[in-house]
């Protein structure tokens, strides 16, 4: 199981979830398909069939996640480091733009001048 996952490229994956897993696109057939299974609905042997076939583009995305998180024994608190370091730099940002929009209010000056000066 492992050489298969190694062996499977992450656009391969990708590419089946975003055509295979969401055909037919308004709506997928996938959460058509969810849907009818919450609701008891999902009778007929070609729904179920629907629903294997639309749903193995997930599960190997799945697979192949779990394999590289512990393929790199990625741990939640790696994970959670960055998660925090990522939301430093968006609150960075959001900081540093209203900082440029109050420069640029209060002087008047056009945008591109105030980044050339910082």
């Amino acid at each position: 199981m492992s050489e298969f996952m190694s062996s499977m490229s992450w656009g391969l994956v990708i590419i089946l979830c975003l055509t295979l897993g969401l055909a037919p696109f308004s709506p997928p057939h996938i959460v058509e398909k969810l849907r009818m299974l919450s609701e008891g609905k999902l009778v007929r042997p070609l729904d179920w069939f629907d629903l294997v076939l639309h749903s193995i583009p997930w599960v190997l995305l799945i697979l192949k996640v779990a394999y590289e998180v512990k393929k790199y024994e990625v741990s939640i608190s790696r994970l959670i480091s960055f998660l925090n370091l990522f939301a430093a730099v968006r609150a960075y940002n959001i900081l540093l733009g209203n900082f440029l929009a109050a420069v640029r209010a209060s002087y008047r000056v056009p945008l591109a001048i105030v980044y050339y000066q910082i």
